[in-house]
């Protein structure tokens, strides 16, 4: 047994827990291969493509541009979920009383139909003409 082997062996680290060690660590490289060649077979890299597909244009009193990024954390990820701008502006109607009410639409693509909504939001109420449909 040589220096390097005791040493292992007084941590606690023995050969058949290096195998398992090196085993594990071989299999999370070959999920990683796989899901790179395979990414249509393969549900961990679909997290990013199965949001909804949406765009989205808002105005407030004044007549200019809001962009609801400006009004997210910095480090907010936002994956298609549609209701977000809508949520967002009623934030800010209610925060900040001077921008409302906030209009705009909201377009959703819905197996390859595209899908225009009109949106009014005042403190108190969120008007969408046609009403959004619930996700399946």
């Amino acid at each position: 047994m040589t220096d390097r082997d005791q040493v292992l062996a007084s941590d606690g680290f023995t050969s058949g827990r290096r195998l398992v060690a090196l085993g594990l660590m071989a299999l999370g490289l070959l999920q990683g291969v796989v899901g790179l060649l395979e990414p249509r077979r393969f549900p961990g890299w679909q997290l990013f493509r199965r949001g909804d597909r949406f765009d989205y244009s808002m105005v407030d009193r004044s007549g200019r541009a809001v962009d609801v990024r400006d009004y997210l954390p910095s480090r907010a990820y936002w994956f298609g979920t549609r209701t977000i701008p809508i949520a967002v502006g009623l934030w800010l109607a209610r925060t900040r009383p001077e921008m409302a009410p906030l209009s705009g639409s909201l377009v959703v693509w819905d197996g390859g139909v595209a899908r225009r909504h009109r949106f009014l939001i005042t403190g108190e109420v969120i008007a969408v003409d046609p009403p959004l449909a619930a996700r399946p």
